[in-house]
C-alpha cells in the first residue's frame, strides 16, 4: 500500500511538472534596442506575471505549458505571443508615441498621426518634458504653435491664461477634456499624452463645450495588469522673487520730497526737515525685504497599477503644498483618483474612475490702492517700524509723532495687512466617471459614459481693526460665504468600423445631455468687541444691518447630438465630415439650438507611386473648414429680467424713503450662438527615418456674432448691461514646428522647436466704431480700447515727443491760431501732440500704439541622455507685443499725497538732467504727466526666457543589483525655473496678463529643486 502511494505521488509530481513552462527573455526598444526596463509580462486569463529587469530581462515560471503572453508597456504597443514549453524571447516593443506610430487622442477617438486632416497638435516626448517639475499648464508654454500661455506672475492661486490661435471673442476659454470627461480634473503628474484640438473642423465635435478658445485633450495613466508597480515623484525646492523695484531712503526721501515742494512753489512740510523731526530721517525699514521671503516648494505624486487581464486598478495621490515669496501667500492641495478596469467578457468592459481634491490658499492682489502689498511697500515711508515697542503693527509715525501722520498720507502697512489676513477658503470636488463598453459585432461598439460631480466652496474672512496711523480702520468684520454645484453628464456613442479591400470607413454617433445646479449663500457682519480668535464667530456680531444676507440659485443643462464620418482610401486620401446640434438653456426657447458642421481632408503624397524621394519617409497635404457654436459668457437665464432692491424714492409731504424693485437687466430674448468658423491648411512631412518631423499650417479664423455687453443707457433704468450678438473679429497667423531625435550607442538627444504668428483684427462692432474698458489704474489711466480695425485691448494713447528742455519750448507749443496748446507746461514736463489739432489734449488725441497681443510666439526645448546622465531645456518668449507700464504712473510721481517713491525718481528730468525720460520732480502735476493716457507708459514687452534647465541622473543596474532591488529605477535631478530672462522691459518682469496693464503685479518667480523618481 505504501509503495502504490509513493507510485501515484511520483505520477501526480511528474505530470505537474510537465505541465509547467519556464519561460525567460529580454525586452527592448524596435529602433534603439534599448533595454525596457519594468515592462509588464503576464500569461493572459490568469493572474500570472512579472516585470523586466533594469537589463530589460525577465524570468516567469508558469502553471500551464500551453498560452499566450502578453507584453505591455507605457507609451508602447502591447504584444501577444504564444508560447508551447519552455521558451526564451526576444522582444522587440514599437513606440506608440513617435512618427508613424504615434496615436493622437481625438475628440471620441483616437487616430495615428500621420493619418490626421486636422490641425492636431500633440506633445513630443512628454515624458522629458514631465521630468521635470511642471504644472499641468505648464507642460504647454513654448512647447506647441498656435498655444500661447500667459502666466500671471508667481502668485500661488492664480491660473495661467491660455490662448490658441488668437482671441476671438472677450469669453474665449480652452477646454480642457480628461479621458473623454469635458471639465474634469488633473493632475500633471497623471499625464500620459495631451493633444491640442486646434482648428474648429478637430473641435467642433465637442460642441458648445468648447467655445471659441479650442480643445486640450488630456489621457492620463492607465492601469496595467501585471504585477503591482509603483512610481513616484518627489520633489522639494524654494523659490525667490526678482529684479524687485527699490524705494527711497529716507534721506532720499525727504530730500525728493523738499524738491517737490520747491518745484511746485509751496512750503516745505516740517514732516521731511530733519531738524523738526529727526525720526523722519532715519531708515529704519526696508519695506520690500520685509513682504518678501524665501518660498518653498513641496510635491508628493505617487501611484499603483496592477492587477490581472479581467481586473485591473490604478490609484494615484498628488499633494502640492506651496509657500508664496510674499509673506502669508499660499496653495495648498490634494488630490486623488482610483481608477478600476474589468474585463466582464471579451466584448464587455467596465470601468468606474473616482477623482477627489480639495485645495486652499491666499493670494494678494499686490497692487490696489491701499491694501496691495507691493504698492504699500513702495509708499510707506522708510522711517517707520514695521512693530512698535509693544509689539503691534506700526503705522506712518509713531505714537508720539501723531502730528506728523498727515504727511505721509493715507498707506496700510504691508507686513500687517499681509500677516493680519485671516481667511478660510476651502474648496472640494468629487467625480465619479462610469464608462461601459461592448463589441456589439465586429467592427461595431457602443460605450456609455455617465458623470457625477459635485463642487463646493467656503470662504470665511475676518477683516481686524487698523488702529494704527496711515489709514485707520475702526470697525472689524466678518464675512462667510459658500457655494455648492452638483451636475451631471451622460454621453452615449456607437461607432462602427468597417475595412474593404483599401477603403477604410468609420461612423461614429452619439448623444450627450448635462446639467447642474448652483446655489450659494453669503453675508457679512460688523461689530465684533473682541478679535481673539475663539471670538471670531457670527453670534458675538453686534451689528447685521450694514449688509444684507444674499441668497442664489440657478440650473442649467444643455443637449446634443453629434456624428462623425472618416474615410481613406489606400492610405493615400483622407476625409472627415462631422455635424452637431447643440441645444442649452441659456437661450431663449426659440434661439436656443444651433447645428455646426465641419470637414476636413488630406492627401498623403508619399504613399502616391509616383512619389520616389528617399529622404522623405511621410509627405501630407491636409485641409478643414468648420464652425464651433459659444454661449459660454452667456448668463444663466439672459432672456430674464432679475429684479433687485432700488435705492428707494422719496413721495408725499413727509420725507420718507419706500424702497421698491427694479429690473437688474433689459433682457434679450434675440441673444442667439456665437460662431467660431474656422479654415485651415497644413503640411506634415517625416524625413530621414522618421527623425526629422515638420508641420506647418496656416489658418483663418472668424469669430461671427460674437457675445458681449450692450451698451446700456442710463435712461433705462437698468443696473446691469444685456449680452447681445454685436460684432466679428478675425484671427489669423502661420505655425511651424520642428522636431529632431537621435540615438548614437549611448548618447540620444531630441531637440524641438516652434514658431507661430497671430494677426488679431476687430471687424465689426455692431453700432459702435469702438469702446473703452472699465480696467483701469488708480481710477485715473484708461488705456485698452476696443476698436474696429485694430486687435482686441488695444491700446489707444496720446502721443508724447520727448520733455520740455525749457519754459520757452514750453510756451512755443501753440495751435494755429498761437495759443498754448499746454498752458501749464514748464520745462521737464512731458509734450503731448495735439493729433486733431483742435488746440486742446484730450482722449481725441488718442491714436493706436499696439497691443499686449502678441504677434509672434515661439519655444525651443531639447533633451540629452548620455547613460544615466540626463539634461533638459525650455526657451519660450514673445515678440511683437507692449506692456503698459502704470507701475511709473504711480511710483515715479512726487505729486501723490506723501507717499515714497521709487528709487528710478532719482534719475529724473533736471537741468543738469536733460537726458531724462522721467518728467520732473514737482509736488503738483499741473500738465497732467502721470494722468495722461499717454505712450509714455508703453514699453516693449518682447522677451525670451530660460524657463527650466533640469539635470538628471538614473542610478545604473549595478547598484540596483547589490541593494538586490533588480526592478527598481531611482533617478535624482536638479531643476531651475525662470533662470534669466532677456527683454528691453523695464519692469519687473514682461509676461503681464492683465490686458498688459503692470501695475507692480506678483512677481514672476525662480525656482530652485531637487527631486527623485522612483519606479518599481
Amino acid at each position: 500500500m505504501k509503495k502504490l502511494f509513493l507510485l501515484l505521488l511520483s505520477i501526480v509530481s511528474i505530470t505537474e511538472v510537465y505541465s509547467q513552462a519556464v519561460l525567460s527573455g529580454k525586452i527592448i526598444e524596435n529602433s534603439t534596442h534599448e533595454a525596457l526596463v519594468g515592462a509588464s509580462v503576464y500569461v493572459k486569463g490568469t493572474t500570472q506575471g512579472t516585470i523586466s529587469d533594469i537589463d530589460g530581462n525577465f524570468h516567469l515560471n508558469t502553471d500551464t505549458n500551453r498560452g499566450t503572453l502578453v507584453f505591455s508597456f507605457v507609451s508602447f504597443q502591447d504584444q501577444e505571443i504564444a508560447f508551447d514549453g519552455d521558451q526564451n524571447f526576444e522582444i522587440m516593443m514599437e513606440s506608440a508615441m513617435m512618427g508613424l506610430d504615434e496615436w493622437v487622442v481625438i475628440g471620441y477617438g483616437s487616430v495615428q498621426k500621420d493619418d490626421l486632416s486636422t490641425a492636431v497638435g500633440s506633445l513630443e516626448g512628454i515624458q522629458e518634458l514631465k521630468n521635470r517639475p511642471v504644472s499641468t499648464t505648464g507642460l504647454l508654454q513654448g512647447t506647441m504653435a498656435g498655444v500661447n500661455v500667459m502666466n500671471q506672475g508667481g502668485d500661488p492661486g492664480s491660473p495661467a491664461n491660455i490662448v490658441i490661435r488668437g482671441l476671438g471673442s472677450p469669453s474665449d476659454q480652452v477646454l480642457w477634456v480628461v479621458d473623454g470627461v469635458p471639465g474634469a480634473p488633473v493632475n500633471a503628474e497623471d499625464i500620459e499624452s495631451v493633444s491640442v484640438l486646434k482648428d474648429a473642423a478637430s473641435a467642433a465635435i465637442y460642441g458648445s463645450s468648447v467655445g471659441s478658445g479650442g480643445v486640450v485633450v488630456v489621457s492620463t495613466k492607465q492601469a496595467q495588469a501585471g504585477k503591482t508597480k509603483v512610481e513616484a515623484n518627489l520633489y522639494t525646492g524654494i523659490q525667490k522673487a526678482y529684479n524687485l523695484p527699490e524705494a527711497l531712503n529716507a534721506e532720499e526721501f525727504n530730500a525728493v520730497k523738499n524738491l517737490a515742494a520747491d518745484n511746485a512753489g509751496q512750503g516745505r512740510s516740517d514732516a521731511f526737515n530733519a531738524n523738526i523731526y529727526p525720526d523722519g530721517a532715519v531708515s529704519r525699514t526696508n519695506w520690500m525685504e520685509e513682504i518678501f521671503r524665501m518660498g518653498k516648494v513641496k510635491r508628493l505624486a505617487l501611484s499603483l497599477s496592477g492587477g490581472s487581464e479581467y481586473m485591473k486598478a490604478l490609484a494615484s495621490i498628488q499633494v502640492d503644498d506651496e509657500q508664496g515669496v510674499l509673506l502669508n501667500t499660499f496653495k495648498k492641495s490634494v488630490k486623488g483618483r482610483v481608477n478600476v478596469d474589468f474585463k466582464l467578457t471579451d466584448k464587455i468592459k467596465f470601468s468606474e474612475w473616482v477623482q477627489a481634491g480639495t485645495s486652499r490658499g491666499y493670494s494678494n492682489d499686490t497692487y490696489s490702492g491701499y491694501t496691495g502689498a507691493i504698492i504699500s511697500a513702495i509708499y510707506m515711508p522708510p522711517s517707520a517700524a514695521v512693530y512698535n515697542e509693544d509689539g503691534s503693527y506700526g503705522g506712518v509715525v509713531s505714537a508720539s509723532n501723531l502730528a506728523y501722520a498727515g504727511a505721509y498720507g493715507d498707506i496700510v502697512n504691508p507686513v500687517a495687512t499681509l500677516k493680519r489676513k485671516d481667511q478660510y477658503n476651502p474648496s472640494y470636488y468629487l467625480r465619479s466617471t462610469s464608462s461601459l463598453e461592448v463589441k456589439i459585432t465586429s467592427g461595431l461598439t457602443y460605450k456609455s459614459m455617465f458623470t457625477l460631480g459635485t463642487d463646493q466652496n467656503l470662504n470665511e474672512e475676518f477683516s481686524v481693526k487698523r488702529p494704527e496711523p496711515g489709514k485707520p480702520l475702526n470697525e472689524n468684520s466678518k464675512s462667510m460665504s459658500t457655494g455648492f454645484t452638483n451636475k451631471w453628464l451622460s454621453e452615449n456613442v456607437i461607432t462602427y468600423k468597417k475595412m474593404i479591400n483599401n477603403h477604410q470607413l468609420t461612423l461614429m454617433g452619439g448623444y450627450s445631455a448635462s446639467y447642474q445646479k448652483t446655489k450659494g449663500f453669503g453675508l457679512t457682519v460688523y461689530g465684533f468687541d473682541s478679535e481673539n480668535e475663539t471670538a471670531r464667530h457670527l453670534v458675538n456680531a453686534s451689528d447685521w444691518s450694514k449688509s444684507k444676507p444674499y441668497e442664489n440659485m440657478s440650473e442649467l443643462s444643455s443637449t446634443s447630438m453629434f456624428s462623425r464620418l472618416s474615410y481613406s482610401f489606400n492610405n493615400r486620401y483622407y476625409f472627415t465630415g462631422s455635424i452637431r446640434n447643440d441645444a442649452t438653456s441659456k437661450l431663449y426657447m426659440h434661439n436656443n439650438d444651433g447645428t455646426f458642421m465641419a470637414m476636413s481632408a488630406a492627401w498623403k503624397i508619399s504613399s502616391e507611386d509616383f512619389f520616389n524621394v528617399d529622404f522623405i519617409d511621410m509627405l501630407k497635404l491636409r485641409g478643414s473648414w468648420g464652425q464651433i457654436g459659444n454661449v459660454n459668457s452667456v448668463d444663466n437665464y439672459a432672456y430674464v429680467s432679475n429684479l433687485e432692491a432700488t435705492r428707494g424714492t422719496v413721495l408725499g409731504e413727509d420725507p420718507t424713503t419706500l424702497s421698491g424693485l427694479g429690473m437688474q437687466k433689459i433682457p434679450n430674448l434675440a441673444l442667439t450662438w456665437e460662431t467660431s468658423e474656422q479654415t485651415d491648411i497644413g503640411l506634415d512631412m517625416n524625413m530621414f527615418n522618421n527623425k526629422l518631423n515638420v508641420t506647418a499650417d496656416y489658418y483663418l479664423k472668424y469669430t461671427k456674432d460674437f457675445i458681449d455687453d450692450l451698451p446700456n443707457p442710463a435712461s433705462f433704468g437698468a443696473s446691469l448691461a444685456s449680452k447681445g450678438n454685436i460684432g466679428k473679429v478675425k484671427n489669423q497667423g502661420f505655425e511651424l514646428s520642428m522636431s529632431y531625435g537621435n540615438t548614437h550607442r549611448d548618447f540620444t538627444y531630441s531637440l524641438g522647436a516652434n514658431i507661430s504668428t497671430n494677426e488679431n483684427t476687430i471687424e465689426d462692432l455692431g453700432n459702435r466704431e469702438s469702446y473703452f474698458l472699465s480696467s483701469n489704474v488708480r481710477q485715473v489711466l484708461r488705456p485698452i480700447n476696443n476698436s474696429v480695425g485694430q486687435a482686441w485691448h488695444s491700446y489707444y494713447l496720446i502721443k508724447t515727443d520727448g520733455i520740455f528742455q525749457s519754459d520757452a519750448e514750453a510756451a512755443a507749443h501753440v495751435d494755429k491760431d498761437g495759443n498754448r496748446i499746454q498752458p501749464d507746461a514748464v520745462a521737464g514736463d512731458l509734450k503731448f501732440i495735439d493729433k486733431n489739432e483742435d488746440g486742446l489734449i484730450n482722449d481725441e488725441d488718442r491714436e493706436y500704439m499696439g497691443s499686449a497681443t502678441p504677434k509672434i510666439t515661439y519655444g525651443f526645448n531639447a533633451y540629452f541622455q548620455y547613460k544615466g546622465f540626463d539634461l533638459s531645456m525650455l526657451w519660450q518668449g514673445a515678440a511683437d507685443r507692449d506692456v503698459f507700464n502704470a507701475y511709473k504712473g504711480v511710483a515715479y510721481t512726487a505729486s501723490e499725497q506723501g507717499y515714497n517713491m521709487d528709487k528710478e525718481i532719482l534719475n529724473a528730468w533736471s537741468e543738469s538732467n536733460v537726458n531724462s525720460d522721467i518728467p520732473r520732480i514737482s509736488a503738483t502735476d499741473p500738465n497732467k504727466n502721470f494722468q495722461t493716457n499717454s505712450d509714455w507708459f508703453l514699453e516693449n514687452g518682447s522677451y525670451v526666457r530660460l524657463k527650466n534647465l533640469t539635470v538628471g541622473y538614473t542610478l545604473p543596474d549595478a547598484l540596483s543589483a547589490k541593494i538586490k532591488a533588480h526592478h527598481l529605477k531611482l533617478r535624482f535631478y536638479a531643476s531651475g525655473e525662470n533662470l534669466f530672462t532677456i527683454t528691453n522691459y523695464s519692469g519687473m518682469d514682461p509676461e503681464v496678463a492683465n490686458y498688459g496693464i503692470d501695475v507692480a503685479k506678483y512677481p514672476v518667480v525662480r525656482k530652485f529643486t531637487l527631486g527623485v523618481n522612483v519606479n518599481f
